[in-house]
């Protein structure tokens, strides 16, 4: 299920036959049967074979999962490793960019490349007992 198909022609309440869900998606009669052996619901077992727009646009729609990463305080994703990393020599920056909240920025511990996060300000004097953390004036940005 490489493709992306776009069932927002297809009504939920309505069934359709597997020529009509081929017609509306843009996808093979083979494809459709894969995906009812694969567990797409039938309307009844008998012929013709009837889905509902419903059991279809939640068989193929992907399930509904958080991508945000919870991080402990001075951990940071380093995009160039791809894992949590600290800070190099412990040092970070933290530029104000609203009230109440600013971005950490430092260079990875590993291979000392820039590494970066939103952090509350709230935050800022339990990291300064454990880095050497520089503030910077309110960002422009």
């Amino acid at each position: 299920m490489a493709k992306y198909v776009r069932t927002s022609s297809l009504s939920s309440a309505r069934p359709y036959i597997v020529d009509e869900l081929c017609t509306l998606l843009g996808v093979s009669r083979p494809q459709v049967e894969r995906w009812i052996v694969a567990g797409l619901p039938l309307v009844h077992s008998g012929k013709p074979r009837l889905v509902r727009g419903r059991d279809l646009k939640d068989f193929l729609s992907p399930p509904r999962v958080s991508k945000k990463l919870k991080q402990p305080l001075g951990v940071f994703r380093c995009l160039h490793c791809k894992v949590p990393r600290g800070p190099l020599y412990g040092m970070l920056d933290f530029t104000q960019c609203a009230s109440n909240s600013g971005r950490l920025s430092g260079l990875c511990e590993r291979c000392e490349h820039p590494i970066s996060a939103f952090c509350a300000a709230r935050d800022l004097s339990q990291l300064q007992k454990a880095f050497d953390v520089t503030v910077n004036a309110k960002s422009r940005n």
